[in-house]
């Protein structure tokens, strides 16, 4: 875990809206394919609104630690006795090794610990129901150990879902990777398998990315975002963005605007000619399994043809993931279910 750095905002009125730009710069000894993760906390983080009263006043917290070769989970109750248990899922990359559930009192703690081999390790857990934050914990432990040839399991975290939503935390991941289009679009969590796989009813965000590669200072920006189907365009709502922008609806897209945004070329300066812009949106209620969503977007640079990103694809599907099995009678046999888990 890096080092938390503290920004002190003073009093913030309400609607106040404000940004604070942080440039990384990836180390040299980062794995091409390796997940890095940036989390913002903003305090107080004290819930302060009246809390359904069918909750039950119980707190699961889940920490993933990972001490040499083993991954450790553990889940503890800081809040009243749990009244009733929850369910709880660990994978192994795409394998399912172990679900279960949990029920704990007051101060009770619950640990698991497994030798890892490299393997991406997630562990997922139902928050108690009515709690008035979230409802699921996650946490993920990438290249812990090593495989016996010696590599580790990349690309998984970004997979699925990677932080629970909570109010007060904003959580974002990215792997790292060689030269690419600068001008594109990502759809988080990107899916399993080639079809990018994902649950229906699963929450979307887009992240926008785009850079004047051009030969002289961009003046405007506009970003169109066509009304695709699958998508509750309703539920849209912005995170953030590297520059203030005007978000408009016309006719049958969304359009970000970026007035007098003097975007220097990449000649000029290589590290502010980058910008984004992201946003969270629902699926539609009518939404199919099977059902396939397709984003692009055009982005304009003042008067030039528009530049358009890649396709970001999901298909919606009931949770598909392989299970591992503790007695196979025929060697080099895979077995998957579907759906997963499976109900009696």
């Amino acid at each position: 875990m890096g080092r938390p750095i503290t920004f002190d905002l003073g009093y913030v009125d309400v609607g106040e809206c404000g940004q604070i730009y942080v440039d990384v710069f990836l180390d040299c000894d980062a794995i091409l394919g390796q997940t890095h993760c940036t989390e913002a906390t903003i305090l107080p983080n004290e819930w302060c609104l009246p809390n359904n009263p069918l909750w039950s006043g119980a707190n699961l917290e889940l920490t993933g630690i990972c001490n040499d070769e083993m991954v450790k989970f553990v889940v503890e109750n800081t809040g009243a006795d749990m009244t009733e248990a929850v369910d709880y899922i660990i994978i192994e990359d795409l394998l399912v090794k172990m679900q279960d559930q949990i029920q704990l009192n007051n101060g009770e703690t619950w640990e698991m610990e497994t030798e890892n081999f490299g393997r991406t390790c997630r562990m997922e857990v139902e928050q108690v129901a009515n709690h008035p934050l979230s409802d699921q914990l996650i946490a993920f432990i990438e290249g812990c150990g090593t495989h016996p040839d010696g590599s580790i399991s990349l690309g998984y975290v970004t997979q699925f879902r990677f932080y629970n939503g909570e109010p007060f935390t904003f959580v974002h991941c990215e792997e790292s990777r060689s030269s690419w289009d600068p001008n594109d679009i990502t759809g988080f969590p990107l899916g399993y398998e080639e079809d990018h796989f994902i649950d229906r009813g699963q929450s979307m965000e887009y992240l926008i990315r785009f850079q004047n590669t051009g030969n002289d200072t961009a003046f405007n920006v506009r970003i169109e975002n066509p009304l695709v189907d699958g998508l509750d365009w309703s539920t849209m709502r912005p995170i953030g963005s590297s520059h203030d922008y005007i978000p408009a609806f016309e006719e049958d897209k969304l359009v970000f605007y970026f007035p007098e945004i003097m975007l220097p070329d990449i000649n000029v300066n290589e590290v502010s000619s980058h910008r984004f812009i992201r946003y969270s949106i629902e699926q539609s209620e009518d939404i199919n399994l099977g059902d396939v969503i397709e984003n692009q977007v055009g982005i304009y640079f003042d008067f030039n043809d528009p530049v358009m990103t890649n396709v970001a694809m999901h298909t919606v599907a009931e949770p598909l993931i392989t299970v591992e099995a503790t007695e196979i009678l025929i060697e080099n046999v895979s077995i998957d279910y579907y759906p997963n888990p499976v109900e009696n």
